[in-house]
């Protein structure tokens, strides 16, 4: 299984729907207790949002984040 875990990325594209940040916590630290070592996310998601909540969770665990760049981000708060 270890080796299983070291292919996985958990994308977080919906996680900005989860408006509870302990609750947010709480997925991304049971992710890394199964093993889940590696994050995908983007500026996009979530209005940037996800990103930095993300940053905060993980700030002292030992994972890899996959992210992507782009020109423009679009505003999802009108």
């Amino acid at each position: 299984m270890s080796n299983l875990n070291n292919s996985l990325i958990l994308g977080t594209a919906r996680l900005h729907h989860i408006w509870n940040n302990e609750r947010f916590e709480a997925v991304i630290k049971e992710s890394i207790d199964l093993g889940i070592k590696k994050f995908d996310v983007a500026p996009l998601y979530g209005g940037r949002t996800t990103q930095r909540r993300l940053s905060r969770v993980i700030e002292l665990e030992n994972v890899k984040i996959n992210t992507k760049a782009g020109i423009n981000t679009i505003d999802l708060f009108f």
